[in-house]
């Protein structure tokens, strides 16, 4: 579950009909160059605590702040609002304000005193109030859940935690009129947490797979012309139609969010959160790239190792960085928020955490664990927003886009119709997805992130993994095909391909024809097809990566056998595909190098783990990219000031001492 503040008012949305994505008309430049943080605001401050407060977000370098006034009444949030609105658009009108919202969760607290799983005689609460509003299981069992059994930190050992489903008309139409009055204030953004729907109950109940109230087997009838199932069978063809279905009504829940903002003001952005987008889509049916289609933004909630990067080993960084690559792949070019955690006071884990997402060229969200408010230092927030300040330009201009040759293919229906429907655990197509993109990072290999539906599309990539990729259709098949007889070429491992996109089983694999007869079994096999090659081996390289290196630990075990692997996979796999490589680098394998083009210029962006303990080391890098005319190279060094010119040597690598985190910059001499 995610880390969220605790939300107890009431949310409801209209009956709309399901947008087309289309331009929204905001503002995006707020959004794309956002310095985040959540101040502590309350309903009943005075005018001298809302102004100290602002003034201060200000004076720390803040330009994106986080409204959350969701525990109270509707008309009490907008009174707040306007106060906060009213001085920070004279006094600071460079920053922007967004309004945090939890739609489709309430806590009623307080209700359950006797701690016994009911409300309290003469207490109400929402479940009591409005039971037909609830998500519900397959059974027909309402998502509501108290004290414990909600399994998160924000409800109370007395509070009730009720989850409410998004179809229902009546609550619809009264959340339709709550967000429009908060959009009315002129607020820049709404900010929409949790668009979830339960999967998992509690310990008592398991899977109940909400949501199957009346309302929404009502749609599934419509639209499938038939009933919803009664239980959870994979072999059904009804559930599996479910299991799509639930996926499709968060997407539409989040497209109908967005002509209630645009509705009231086409400016004000829509800002979606989602915690861990990979193995938890499952039970969310939260696909981020699904809901992208229909928000300015997406704040991706995700932090390893027990929910703190000050728990943090080598590995943690190395997966983080994976998946913040998936999110700026299914984020389209949209601004990409990060939300993630260091303990109170742990400076030097919070710059590591802004400097591994400034790498990526995500947005930071400055918090200690366990909410979004707060700061782990203040005056390390200072110093920190002052230099992405002076930076901005180097990280978030519109068209700054990576530089690379690989894509890695990322398959929800492999994760969604082959993990969990074979028993969850291991997660072997996401582990793969996740080990892959590790190992890629640690050879210095850099990639994009692409999805099925953009496989048509891969321009400028002549590399495409396909980690695990077990479940796919024939017309993804078609497109890999396709790719391939082009010149492409593709590097297969484990059983990508042997099922289709609803896992059932094939007799053999989809893609056959590209990867050649006979199977690898854990040997490599290379096979041309067209004007391109296929490197196949039924070898989980990175799902056996993923375990040995144990990226939730501090110190895993078995690195010394994830340090092989990686070794074996370079000369046993990645060997057999001929090309430059985009860079070259004396760097060890505990440094990132992501390279990106922004107009003439070029850069490399460089975060080094073993940098976080405060040690530098002169790191050499080559880039491979054809630029006209002589070149002018520099280094700005995170937290220093300016930039310091470096010489490209006669053999074109140039050499930079780097701690923690760095830019290379290479630009083309200014004519005389």
């Amino acid at each position: 579950m995610p880390v969220k503040k605790k939300s107890s008012s009431l949310f409801i949305l209209p009956l709309v009909v399901l947008l087309a994505a289309t331009s929204s008309g905001a503002d995006k430049r707020w959004l794309r160059t956002a310095r985040i943080a959540a101040p502590d605001l309350w309903v009943g401050m005075t005018d001298q605590q809302i102004q100290k407060t602002i003034d201060e977000l200000a004076n720390q370098g803040v330009n994106a702040v986080d409204l959350d006034l969701s525990y109270a009444p509707i008309s009490d949030q907008l009174i707040t609002i306007n106060r906060v609105l009213d001085y920070a658009r004279g006094k600071h009108p460079g920053m922007s304000f967004f309004v945090y919202q939890a739609p489709l969760e309430v806590v009623s607290e307080n209700v359950d005193s006797d701690r016994n799983g009911r409300i309290d005689p003469g207490k109400t609460s929402m479940f009591s109030e409005h039971p037909d509003w609830a998500q519900r299981g397959l059974g027909g069992e309402p998502a509501v859940f108290y004290g414990a059994d909600a399994g998160a930190f924000w409800v109370g050992a007395k509070d009730e935690d009720l989850w409410l489903c998004p179809n229902d008309p009546e609550y619809k139409s009264r959340w339709s009129d709550e967000i429009t009055k908060i959009v009315e204030t002129g607020v820049d953004g709404v900010y929409v947490d949790v668009p979830f729907l339960r999967g998992w109950f509690d310990r008592k109940r398991d899977w109940r797979w909400a949501c199957a109230c009346s309302d929404c087997a009502a749609k599934f009838k419509t639209q499938y012309g038939q009933d919803i199932p009664a239980k959870a069978d994979w072999s059904d063809p009804a559930f599996r139609c479910f299991v799509r279905f639930r996926f499709e009504q968060i997407e539409s829940f989040v497209a109908e969010l967005r002509k209630v903002v645009k509705q009231a003001n086409p400016k004000t952005a829509l800002i979606i959160e989602h915690w861990d987008g990979i193995t938890d889509v499952v039970e969310t049916a939260c696909d981020p790239a699904l809901i992208a289609r229909y928000s300015d933004a997406r704040c991706h909630e995700w932090t390893n190792a027990n929910g703190t990067c000050s728990s943090y080993g080598r590995y943690s960084w190395l997966e983080d960085m994976v998946r913040y690559l998936y999110y700026k792949g299914v984020d389209g070019g949209d601004p990409c928020w990060i939300l993630a955690y260091t303990n109170r006071n742990d400076t030097k884990r919070m710059k590591a955490l802004a400097a591994l997402q400034l790498t990526a060229g995500c947005n930071f969200w400055e918090t200690d664990k366990p909410d979004m408010a707060g700061s782990v230092n203040e005056n390390a927030r200072t110093e920190l927003f002052g230099w992405i300040t002076e930076n901005s330009k180097l990280y978030y201009r519109k068209k700054i886009v990576p530089i690379t040759r690989i894509a890695l293919l990322h398959s929800r229906d492999s994760i969604v119709f082959h993990d969990f429907r074979q028993g969850m655990e291991p997660w072997r197509c996401a582990e793969e997805f996740l080990g892959i993109g590790m190992i890629l990072l640690q050879l210095h290999l850099p990639f994009v992130v692409t999805t099925p539906s953009e496989l048509d599309s891969l321009n400028d990539i002549d590399v495409l993994f396909l980690p695990n990729a077990a479940c796919l259709s024939d017309e993804d098949a078609d497109s890999i095909r396709q790719f391939v007889q082009n010149g492409g070429k593709v590097i297969s491992t484990g059983d990508t391909g042997e099922f289709d996109e609803d896992g059932e089983e094939r007799s053999a694999s989809v893609l056959s024809d590209v990867f050649g007869t006979g199977n690898p079994g854990q040997g490599v096999t290379v096979n041309s097809f067209g004007n391109g090659k296929a490197v196949v081996t039924g070898r989980r390289f990175g799902s056996d990566f993923y375990n040995y290196s144990a990226p939730w630990r501090r110190r895993p075990a078995k690195a010394a056998k994830a340090d092989k692997l990686r070794n074996d996979f370079r000369s046993d796999v990645w060997s057999k595909i001929p090309g430059e490589p985009v860079l070259e680098t004396d760097a060890d394998p505990y440094t990132i190098l992501l390279p990106y083009r922004s107009g003439k210029e070029r850069q490399v962006k460089m975060f080094r783990i073993d940098g976080i303990s405060g040690n530098t080391k002169t790191t050499s890098v080559k880039l491979n990219t054809r630029m006209s005319g002589q070149l002018v190279v520099s280094f700005v060094d995170f937290l220093k000031s300016g930039s310091v010119p470096l010489s490209l040597g006669s053999d074109s690598f140039v050499s930079a001492s780097l701690a923690m985190h760095g830019v290379l910059v290479y630009r083309p001499e200014a004519k005389k």
